[in-house]
C-alpha cells in the first residue's frame, strides 16, 4: 500500500486490508490485535523538531565531548570557544591515534586499570574474556553486549520475573528438550522457581551468545503461558506480553545468527527448537519450520545424521526431536521434509513407549508428504497402504490411554503426552484420506476415505475437549493445536453441508453437539489466553453453525481466507435486491496440501483472516451450499 492511503499505519506495516466497520474508531485488524489505530503521516508533512530539542541534543553532545577531554587529561569547560573546541578535538584524536598505534606495535592491550584511569571514568566500558585474538571475536562480543544492554530494558523486575516463573513452572516439562538445569533438586531443599531464577541470571550474564539466546527463548515460552486473566498482576511499566515475547524471540534469533559458527552445538540446537516452539505457540508454522531447518542444517554439518554418532543419548534425543518437528511442520505447510528415514535414529531397546510412538509418527508423516508431493503418479492403493500404517500406529497406543476418565489422575506431563500422541494419530489419519473424501460425493469408491476422515476429525475434537479433564490441561497454550481443532470442525461442517438433505440437526444431533462444544472450548481459550486464532475460529464456526440452522445474523457478505486451510464465503442477498437468489456458503481448499498463501505475512495464523482477500489464489476443490 502507498503512503497516504486511507489505511492506518499498522495495516500498512502488516500489508493487510484496513477495514473500518460502522462508526468504529479502530479498524478491524487493530481491534483484533489490541494495537493503537493511527493514521499514516507522510514523511514530508512531519514537522521539524523544535529548536529546544535541537539545543538539548547539542548540549548533550557537548557534555559528552568535554567528559572525553577530561578523561584524556585535557581540561576545559562548557565556556570554551569554538576555536578551543576545535583544538581540543584535534589533540584528542592525535592521542587516540598514538595510543592505537602503540598497542598495534607492541601487541599489548591496555589493562583494566589503565582503562579505569582513562575513559572508564566517563563512559561505561565493557570488559571481555581473555583470549579474544581476532577482530571477529571482538565484534561478536561488542554485538553481544549491545543486545544484552538492550534486552535489560525488556526484562521484568525480580518480583515480576519470580511471579511469571511461579505461575508457569507446571508447564515447563511440556516444552521440548526441557533443560536439565531446571529440574527440581532431589538433594537440596531449593524450589524449582529459585533454580530457574538463577538459571536466567547466570545465562544472561554469559559471554556466549548461544547461552543468552537459550535463556531468552525459554523465558519467552514462560511469558506466552501466563494466563490473560492474571497479567494485571504484572507491573504497569512492563510492556505487553506480546511485545515482550516478540522482543525475546527476535533477540534470540539475532544472537543465534551471531554465533552460528561458534561452539556449544547442542545448546544452539536446543535454542532453535525452543524458538520453533515459540513460533508454533504463536500460530506461525512457517517461522517455526525455518528455525527447525536451521537446526537441521547445523546438525547435519556437525555429523548428527551419521549413525556412528548415535551413541550419545543426549545427541540422539535432540536429533530425533529436530527431525520429528521438521516432518510434522513440513506436512502442515505442504513442503518436502529435509532428511530421509535412513538418518532417523531408531529407538533402542528399553525406549519409553511415548518415544517409540513419536518416532513412528515422524516416519508416517514423511510418507504422507511423499504421497502428497508425488500424488499425480500414485494410485489410490498408495493411500490404502498409508491407512494400514496408520492402523499399526494406533495399535502401538496403549489401551489405557483411551480411557476417558483417567486424565485427572495423571501428572500434567504424562496427560499431555498421551493427548498429543492421540491427536497426532487422528491428524495423520485425516491427512491420509482427506484428498479422497472430497471425491466421495461423486464416486462411492472413496466412501471409505470419507468415513475415515469423519472418524479422524471427531477424534481430534474429542482429544481437544478432553484437555478439560485435567485441572491444568485446558490452560496449555498453543495456537497451532487450537487451529488444528478448528480445521477439524470446518471439515465436519463441510460434510454436513454437502449432505444437507439427510444431515439436519435432528438427524445428526451428536455431530452438531460436538461442534457446539468445540465452539465453547475455543471461546474459553480466547478468553483465558488472549487468543486471536481462537477468537476468529469461534466467529467462523458460529457463522457456519447458524447458517445451517437458518439463524445466520452475520454480515451480508462474509469472506475470509484462512491460512493453511482455504477460503470461506457466506452470502446473504439483501431482501430489496433478491432475485430469488439463495443464501450460500462457499468453501474452497487444496486437495493434497492445505492452502499455502505465497504473500502471507510473518503473523501467519495470527493475522486478521478477513483482510487476506486475493482473487488470484486458486484452490483445487470448492463446494457451494445453500441455506
Amino acid at each position: 500500500m502507498r503512503l497516504g492511503t486511507k489505511s492506518c499505519s499498522e495495516c500498512r506495516r502488516r500489508k493487510v486490508r484496513c477495514i473500518f466497520r460502522g462508526e468504529a474508531k479502530q479498524c478491524a485488524s487493530c481491534q483484533l490485535h489490541d494495537t493503537a489505530c493511527q493514521p499514516q503521516v507522510p514523511t514530508a508533512m512531519t514537522e521539524h523538531p523544535p529548536h529546544s530539542d535541537l539545543e538539548a541534543r547539542l548540549s548533550t553532545l557537548e557534555s559528552l565531548f568535554f567528559r572525553l577531554c577530561k578523561a584524556a587529561g585535557l581540561e576545559s569547560g562548557p565556556g570554551a570557544g569554538t576555536n578551543d573546541i576545535d583544538i581540543l578535538g584535534l589533540i584528542l584524536i592525535d592521542r587516540l591515534q598514538i595510543s592505537r598505534n602503540s598497542c598495534s606495535a607492541d601487541q599489548k592491550v591496555p589493562s583494566d586499570a589503565e582503562l579505569d584511569d582513562g575513559l572508564g571514568r566517563s563512559l561505561e566500558v565493557h570488559t571481555f574474556p581473555e583470549g579474544l585474538g581476532s577482530d571477529t571475536d571482538l565484534k561478536t562480543q561488542h554485538v553481544l553486549e549491545f543486545h544484552k544492554s538492550n534486552i535489560r530494558k525488556w526484562l521484568p523486575s525480580a518480583a515480576d520475573m519470580s511471579w511469571i516463573l511461579e505461575s508457569t513452572h507446571q508447564y515447563w516439562a511440556l516444552w521440548p528438550l526441557h533443560p536439565s538445569q531446571l529440574s527440581p533438586s532431589k538433594t537440596l531443599s531449593v524450589s524449582v522457581v529459585s533454580i530457574a531464577s538463577s538459571f536466567m541470571d547466570e545465562s544472561l550474564k554469559s559471554a556466549e551468545p548461544t547461552i543468552v539466546a537459550r535463556a531468552l527463548a525459554w523465558f519467552a515460552l514462560c511469558v506466552q503461558q501466563v494466563p490473560k486473566v492474571t497479567t494485571h498482576r504484572l507491573s504497569a511499566a512492563l510492556p505487553s506480553p506480546a511485545e515482550l515475547i516478540s522482543t525475546y524471540v527476535d533477540t534470540a534469533k539475532s544472537l543465534l545468527d551471531l554465533s552460528c559458527t561458534s561452539g556449544h552445538l547442542l545448546v544452539r540446537l536446543l535454542c532453535h527448537v525452543l524458538q520453533a516452539r515459540c513460533y508454533v505457540n504463536m500460530g506461525r508454522p512457517r517461522m517455526a519450520w525455518q528455525s527447525i531447518r536451521n537446526a537441521v542444517d547445523q546438525g547435519t554439518l556437525s555429523g548428527l545424521h551419521d549413525e556412528r554418532n548415535h551413541t550419545d543419548i543426549e545427541r540422539v534425543k535432540i536429533w530425533a526431536t529436530i527431525l520429528g518437528y521438521d516432518r510434522q511442520l513440513s506436512l502442515i505447510i505442504g513442503v518436502p521434509y529435509a532428511i530421509s528415514e535412513a538418518h532417523l535414529p531408531n529407538p533402542s531397546l528399553g525406549t519409553p513407549v511415548e518415544a517409540v510412538i513419536m518416532h513412528n509418527i515422524s516416519l508416517l508423516s514423511g510418507r504422507i508428504i511423499d504421497r502428497n508431493q508425488c500424488h499425480n503418479t500414485l494410485s489410490y492403493a498408495a493411500t490404502l497402504k498409508l491407512d494400514e500404517e496408520a492402523e499399526n500406529l494406533r495399535d502401538m497406543i496403549p489401551s489405557e490411554w483411551w480411557i476417558m476418565n483417567a486424565g485427572d489422575r495423571l501428572a500434567l506431563e504424562t496427560f499431555h503426552t498421551r493427548q498429543v500422541s492421540k491427536m497426532y494419530y487422528f491428524q495423520l489419519k485425516m491427512q491420509i484420506h482427506l484428498p479422497y473424501m472430497l471425491r466421495a460425493a461423486t464416486d462411492k469408491k472413496y466412501e471409505y476415505s470419507r468415513v475415515s476422515v469423519l472418524e479422524a476429525v471427531k477424534g481430534t475434537i474429542y482429544c481437544y475437549k478432553e484437555r478439560q479433564r485435567h485441572p491444568e490441561g485446558a490452560n496449555v497454550m498453543c495456537f497451532l493445536v487450537d487451529f488444528l481443532a478448528f480445521s477439524a470442525g470446518i471439515i465436519l461442517i463441510t460434510d454436513l453441508l454437502s449432505d444437507r438433505q439427510l444431515s439436519t440437526p435432528e438427524a445428526k444431533p451428536e455431530d452438531w453437539t460436538l461442534i457446539s462444544g468445540l465452539i465453547c472450548e475455543l471461546k474459553h481459550v480466547s478468553h483465558t489466553l488472549n487468543h486471536p486464532v481462537a477468537r476468529q475460529s469461534v466467529q467462523i464456526l458460529s457463522y457456519l453453525f447458524s447458517a445451517f440452522n437458518g439463524t445466520y445474523q452475520g454480515p451480508d457478505i462474509y469472506e475470509a481466507i484462512v491460512p493453511y486451510f482455504g477460503r470461506v464465503c457466506i452470502r446473504r442477498p439483501q431482501p430489496q435486491t433478491q432475485n430469488n437468489s439463495p443464501n450460500t456458503v462457499s468453501l474452497e481448499s487444496n486437495v493434497f496440501n492445505f492452502c499455502s498463501i505465497p504473500d502471507i505475512t510473518e503473523a501467519e495464523l495470527d493475522i486478521d483472516w478477513t483482510s487476506l482477500l486475493d482473487d488470484t489464489i486458486t484452490f483445487d476443490w470448492n463446494g457451494t451450499f445453500e441455506f
